[in-house]
């Protein structure tokens, strides 16, 4: 009975062994398998090849491109809604973003070196300053549109012709009108309080440049407030004095540069002309090429434009 019990018990434990190579081997020939039809990669090799291009994208659109939606007719025919493009965002300068990626917030300190000012007929990304009498805008975006001009520049606009220090500026190549529009229509009390005539028409408006000092009074505070009020300042009149930040003030020193700016469909264009100037700290960046474009087509069909795609902007 002993020798019986003793022969079972080993038999027993070859099969065992036997059963478990064969499981090994299974096991080998699956992770093989696997491999083989992953290019030789592992899952987890793939898992860490995802993390390391989604970081590469992170940092890429954090500091060096952004895609940018065109939602409206206002640059036509340069661009066309729904044309999708790539913006440049080390045209001009490097280093921090205005604010945290993927919010509004903005970060409590700046971190950027400028290399390269913004030129006449450049086409800009920049954050909006908000509507006319907003401080700050109550619907955060942004905005693309072509600078008309620069800091220290005198505007004159003539019947929708722009004059930059005398010189005629003219329309952009690919600017294309859509008739009397919307924003043309608006009566002279709905345009920014800094400009006087009417959307077709501003006379000898000097660009506001970082450190013009502007004389300010009770006859012209109402002009300059919301101006003053987005560079951070609180201003008042009492008794017929004017108080930015609580002290009495004659003057006012301009702390940015700034851009006036334009749609190329001059006529149908929400711009500088309604809601104020554009600071130099919230430009994005340079409008570089159309990735993608899908849209209405000439012959009044919807769909791909594809001889938009690739299209450098300028």
């Amino acid at each position: 009975m002993k020798n019986i019990s003793s022969d079972t018990a080993s038999n027993s434990s070859t099969a065992r062994n036997t059963q478990a190579k064969k499981q090994n081997s299974a096991s080998g020939d699956t992770t093989a398998r696997t491999a083989h039809g992953l290019g030789g990669m592992t899952p987890r090799d793939v898992a860490e090849a995802l993390f390391f291009a989604l970081i590469v994208a992170f940092l890429l659109k954090l500091f060096f491109i952004e895609m940018f939606h065109i939602p409206s007719r206002s640059m036509e025919s340069t661009l066309l809604a729904g044309d999708q493009i790539i913006v440049n965002k080390v045209a001009y300068s490097f280093g921090l973003p205005r604010t945290l990626p993927f919010t509004s917030i903005e970060l409590p300190f700046k971190a950027r070196f400028t290399y390269r000012s913004v030129e006449l007929f450049d086409i800009i990304i920049f954050d909006f300053p908000g509507e006319a009498g907003e401080v700050e805008p109550a619907n955060p975006q942004r905005y693309i549109k072509r600078v008309v001009a620069r800091p220290g520049d005198t505007l004159n606009l003539i019947h929708d012709t722009v004059y930059v220090n005398g010189v005629q500026l003219g329309f952009p190549q690919e600017a294309a009108s859509t008739g009397y529009g919307y924003w043309q229509s608006r009566r002279s009390s709905q345009m920014y309080t800094l400009f006087r005539g009417n959307p077709s028409n501003i006379r000898s408006f000097v660009v506001p440049h970082q450190g013009d000092v502007l004389d300010i009074g009770i006859a012209n505070i109402e002009r300059w407030k919301n101006f003053i009020e987005r560079e951070g300042n609180a201003v008042e009149v009492r008794n017929r004095l004017v108080y930015i930040n609580g002290t009495p003030a004659a003057n006012y020193t301009v702390h940015d540069d700034y851009y006036f700016v334009m749609g190329d469909n001059r006529s149908n264009s929400h711009d500088s002309r309604f809601w104020g100037l554009v600071p130099e700290s919230n430009i994005i960046g340079e409008a570089l090429t159309v990735y993608w474009s899908n849209g209405e087509k000439p012959n009044g069909d919807f769909g791909i434009r594809w001889n938009r795609i690739g299209n450098l902007i300028y």
